[in-house]
């Protein structure tokens, strides 16, 4: 599915829903920009609802310029991770520690619909954390990028007993004028005009145990 054209596929309403309260609190409309792509508020809140990607990316493109604020990727990557803990604390419950959890939760493509799918890969003493887009145009779009790493990563820290920083992280699109976001969110160690999105972390974090939440 690799490279797949824009508009094949859908995403779950929890994405572009996302996207709007990201948008919303940077001072953009959302009934303005749900307007402008046909899609009513209640759509969204459709137990199961789907939305086509080609919407979905419409308005997300539309909340970039309305909002022109270049860091809105990790704003919607905020959202959206804070938005699958119910998830992602469950599977701590039936995995051990972060192996185990990698092999287990479902990907990407299944939890955020046919955007792409994060893959895990050995790098030496790392390893890495790789996004993969399936749509041609979206390869070097700074937002669904750093959406994807920073939603990504935080989780990884958040579920594991022991903390687990990004080390470094590596970018498909140029380097931007201010990259002051970027580097709160990943470190100092960036590098843009990359192959693909990555961020890296200390290969010994897989085995450390998971939080116990204290779920029966």
């Amino acid at each position: 599915m690799s490279g797949m054209p824009e508009g094949a596929g859908a995403v779950p309403a929890f994405c572009p829903d996302a996207v709007l309260q990201a948008a919303a609190a940077l001072g953009a409309n959302r009934l303005a920009l749900l307007r402008q792509v046909g899609l009513e508020p209640e759509s969204l809140r459709v137990p199961g609802a789907r939305i086509p990607v080609d919407r979905y990316l419409q308005l997300y493109r539309l909340a970039e310029r309305g909002t022109a604020s270049p860091d809105l990727g990790l704003n919607v990557g905020h959202i959206t991770y804070f938005m699958g803990m119910n998830l992602h604390l469950y599977m701590t419950t039936i995995c051990r520690n972060l192996k185990e959890y990698l092999n287990v939760i479902p990907s990407t493509i299944r939890l955020r619909g046919d955007q792409g799918r994060v893959l895990i890969r050995p790098a030496g003493d790392f390893i890495r954390l790789e996004w993969h887009p399936l749509h041609v145009d979206t390869l070097r779009w700074r937002c669904l990028n750093d959406e994807m790493l920073l939603s990504s990563s935080r989780i990884v820290d958040a579920i594991c007993a022991l903390p687990v920083p990004v080390l470094a992280a590596e970018f498909s699109y140029s380097r931007p004028a201010d990259c002051c976001a970027l580097e709160a969110a990943f470190g100092a160690q960036l590098r843009f005009d990359c192959e693909i999105c990555c961020v890296y972390f200390s290969r010994e974090c897989l085995r450390y145990p998971l939080i116990d939440p204290g779920f029966e």
